[in-house]
């Protein structure tokens, strides 16, 4: 089969540069709809071992392989177990500096714009964006605001205005993205 592999890319607080990284998700999807005792597929840590093959990195080892570099390339050899032909590929591994969110100590309340209608004007980034970061540099941590954990999970709608969000008591998610 042909097959192309994205980079696989973990976030980390406090990050030292190694990570875990389980190698047999890399499998499914280089071998998506094949099926896959047709297939063997190899990693190895070395250019060119992929072709021979040699070296390959143990089966028992993929699910929680440590990177040896950061970023560090794999090199992948996909070998049809009847035929014998196969195809090589490779891919990165990289460890990036995570983000956190630290939630606010205490609830963001205003005044009613209009007495009776239960709305208010919140300021999100004003008022609660130096907490939420807790030290993260604003220039490099990005903060968006949601109305749903679902939304703020896979970054989807943020709230338009945040320095200006109108709405009656409500809970908001934070997102903090490192750029």
């Amino acid at each position: 089969p042909d097959f192309t592999v994205t980079d696989y890319i973990i976030c980390e607080l406090n990050n030292d540069g190694e990570a875990q990284f389980d190698l047999t998700t890399k499998t499914e999807e280089i071998l998506l709809t094949q099926e896959p005792g047709d297939y063997l597929v190899s990693y190895h840590e070395v250019a060119g071992d992929e072709e021979i093959p040699q070296n390959a990195i143990p089966v028992v080892t993929l699910p929680n392989y440590t990177n040896t570099s950061n970023p560090q390339t794999l090199y992948v050899r996909v070998e049809n177990t009847e035929t014998g032909c196969y195809v090589t590929g490779s891919f990165e591994l990289e460890v990036r500096e995570g983000a956190s969110a630290t939630p606010p100590s205490a609830p963001y309340e205003v005044c009613e714009d209009e007495q009776g209608s239960g709305v208010g004007t919140f300021d999100l980034p004003g008022e609660l964006e130096a907490e939420i970061l807790n030290g993260q540099d604003p220039d490099i941590y990005l903060v968006s605001y949601h109305e749903s954990l679902e939304q703020a999970e896979v970054n989807e709608d943020p709230i338009g205005t945040p320095e200006s969000y109108e709405s009656e008591t409500r809970v908001i998610w934070a997102r903090v993205t490192n750029s």
